[in-house]
């Protein structure tokens, strides 16, 4: 086995963990939602993923820990994630089942293809477009029969779509050199920076009860972007870990399921098969082929 074909598996392991642990925050804001506002739930995801984060870069690496030669990257990075990070909370905190969501913030695969060809002059070829496409098909035999609902919950999910897109190429743009800690800090950062003075206001201490959930949300998030940026970073291009995003769908249904009480139904089903057999046969040609 190779070094590009190693690259390629390393990184579908890091993206499936890394689009897991998205999966479990957005299931998380969505029922947090229902207590808190979206300012108060973004201001504690920055205030913990700083606080973890830089303290261990401060433990590790001491002050200089901070420094970096790419601020233009992080800081384009860290913008696009407060954006993102706002439009993901509002939809999920509107009445909009995790299905549906997903069916909406599925159409990044296609923006990574497109911002990795116009940005990176990337050649994605022929099998990896079909894989992406393939999965979207089954994203729209779940979730297209709702799409003419109006509801800004949906704008508001493909709109996060396509800063999420740009954001995994400008990941895979910073590249697997940086101290890891710092893929999430700035962006945690960036949060508590935004949303900070907007929660001071009406600051008020969560309830107990919720703290843990509050902290898993929190952890969730900042995991799912350092490991992403590894994912991307160490694909051949920034295509072969765009399918793995609609393995999303299968967490859906299962937190909305046990969380929501929303099962899945016959049609959720045959799109999940769809999509699992776009992932799987993108691992197989990716195992199996050398890249251009």
């Amino acid at each position: 086995m190779n070094d590009t074909t190693n690259n390629a598996s390393s990184a579908i392991l890091l993206a499936f963990a890394g689009f897991s642990f998205f999966s479990f925050a957005d299931a998380s804001v969505k029922w947090l939602s229902d207590f808190y506002s979206i300012a108060f739930l973004l201001f504690l995801n920055g205030l913990a993923g700083s606080v973890i984060l830089g303290a261990t870069i401060l433990f590790r690496k001491g002050p200089r820990g901070f420094l970096t030669s790419r601020y233009r990257l992080h800081a384009t990075r860290s913008l696009i994630f407060v954006l993102t990070s706002l439009l993901i909370t509002f939809s999920l905190s509107r009445d909009i089942p995790l299905s549906n969501y997903y069916g909406l913030v599925f159409t990044a695969p296609f923006f990574v293809l497109l911002f990795a060809r116009l940005l990176l002059n990337e050649q994605v070829g022929l099998h990896r477009t079909l894989a992406v496409v393939a999965g979207f098909a089954g994203v729209l035999v779940i979730a297209g029969p709702h799409f003419s609902n109006l509801d800004p919950a949906y704008p508001a999910a493909i709109g996060a779509a396509m800063l999420n897109g740009l954001a995994i190429v400008i990941a895979r743009k910073l590249g697997d050199r940086e101290y890891w800690p710092l893929y999430g800090f700035y962006p945690a950062f960036a949060l508590l920076l935004a949303y900070g003075p907007l929660h001071a206001a009406s600051f008020a201490l969560p309830d107990i009860d919720h703290v843990p959930m509050i902290l898993f949300y929190a952890a969730s998030l900042t995991s799912a972007q350092v490991l992403l940026v590894f994912a991307v970073s160490r694909a051949p291009v920034a295509a072969v870990v765009a399918p793995l995003q609609y393995t999303q769908m299968l967490w859906g249904m299962l937190l909305g399921w046990l969380v929501f009480s929303d099962p899945p139904g016959h049609v959720t089903l045959a799109g999940s098969v769809i999509i699992i057999g776009a992932g799987l046969y993108l691992i197989a040609r990716e195992r199996r082929t050398k890249y251009n």
